[in-house]
């Protein structure tokens, strides 16, 4: 259910009457929109006995639109209590026993929403699929502000921060899929020096002056913040050669004092990353595409969809709210979205990833 209000506390008590069983946890999907932030929002739903646990993203689309204020509040039923991982080397001792051996009678959805890009997912990732594999499907993806601005972006509970993820073992089951529409146009260059989210070398050259030298030789580029907020956007990495709606997009967002490239997320040495680009029409046919998977629909409680807020940015906002509508009008069910920093959308069949610039979108079962 989407819920606003022109204060946290209205906003904590409508997200407080949203209907919910003695054994489920009250997921919020908020906007950074909020008056006071997180932490009061986080605060002021303990201080009412609301077991809750969310983040909060640039944006939300419920109810046919797109909504820059308030948060969707969704009842789901846990496996354990929802925790805050701060230090995610250490994920494996927080994480729920697996259910059952038999994955047909145990599929449960693990949902992590991380704060991006101030925050190393790769190892949450690994430990959260080694202990659960493909008896869980994953949702998820980077919460935080337009512009990646500071400030707490998920919560568990009263707690909320800026450097950390919250993890929680719905038992729920849900189907995912995941597209983008970029296709890798130069390249391979070899990812020869990386430490977490910065890559220094490509090709074991500075990793700015080869990116730029593999870059199309008539985009005229000049600064380097015409680069950051021109070309970036534009002309992101793609870790793989082969089927564009399979191959995983990384977003450079800056440049540090020596010339690596900052990414949104981290990007593993040895590498091979290629120059991506796409148009408004790409990622439409990619949309489409998303949508060919279908679902019994009367077996949908909801369908929730994961926009990476550069494809509002690239589309701009008519051509974004136009894509999150003609989803919505086919996904099933009641239809929430969010503008995310990153997306995490996998059914577990195979080891997963947090993906950029994508559109992911998961059907919650009845």
């Amino acid at each position: 259910m989407y819920v606003d209000s022109s204060t946290n506390d209205g906003l904590a008590e409508a997200l407080a009457a949203i209907p919910r069983g003695d054994d489920e946890h009250l997921l919020v999907l908020a906007s950074h929109g909020m008056t006071d932030g997180l932490p009061a929002l986080a605060k002021a739903l303990h201080e009412r006995q609301i077991p809750a646990f969310g983040a909060a993203f640039p944006g939300l689309f419920a109810e046919g639109k797109f909504h820059e204020t308030g948060a969707i509040g969704l009842p789901v039923a846990v496996r354990g209590a929802p925790r805050i991982v701060e230090d995610s080397r250490g994920a494996w001792a927080l994480l729920p026993e697996a259910a059952t051996a038999d994955p047909a009678a145990s599929k449960h959805t693990a949902i992590l929403f991380y704060c991006s890009p101030n925050y190393e997912v790769s190892e949450l990732i690994t430990q959260v699929y080694d202990r659960w594999g493909s008896m869980a499907s994953y949702l998820g993806g980077g919460a935080g502000a337009a512009g990646y601005r500071a400030g707490p972006s998920v919560f568990a509970g009263p707690e909320a921060t800026n450097r950390g993820a919250v993890l929680a073992i719905a038992k729920m089951q849900t189907t995912l899929d995941i597209a983008h529409g970029w296709e890798p146009v130069a390249g391979p260059l070899l990812a020869s020096r990386c430490h977490l989210n910065v890559v220094h070398e490509l090709n074991w050259r500075p990793a700015l002056e080869m990116y730029r030298s593999t870059l199309p030789g008539s985009l005229d580029i000049g600064d380097e913040q015409d680069l950051i907020t021109r070309v970036f956007p534009q002309y992101p990495l793609a870790m793989s050669e082969s089927d564009s709606d399979q191959c995983v997009i990384r977003s450079p967002l800056g440049i540090d004092e020596n010339g690596g490239l900052l990414m949104a997320c981290s990007v593993a040495e040895n590498t091979s990353l290629y120059i991506a680009q796409a148009t408004p029409e790409k990622l439409r046919e990619a949309t489409d595409e998303l949508m060919k998977s279908r679902t019994n629909v009367e077996a949908i409680r909801c369908s929730l969809l994961l926009s990476c807020v550069s494809r509002q940015n690239y589309l701009g906002q008519s051509r974004f709210v136009e894509e999150l509508e003609s989803v919505g009008q086919r996904a099933g069910g009641t239809v929430y979205g969010i503008a995310s920093l990153g997306e995490i959308a996998s059914n577990g069949d195979r080891y997963f990833e947090t993906h950029s610039k994508a559109l992911a979108l998961a059907r919650i079962h009845a």
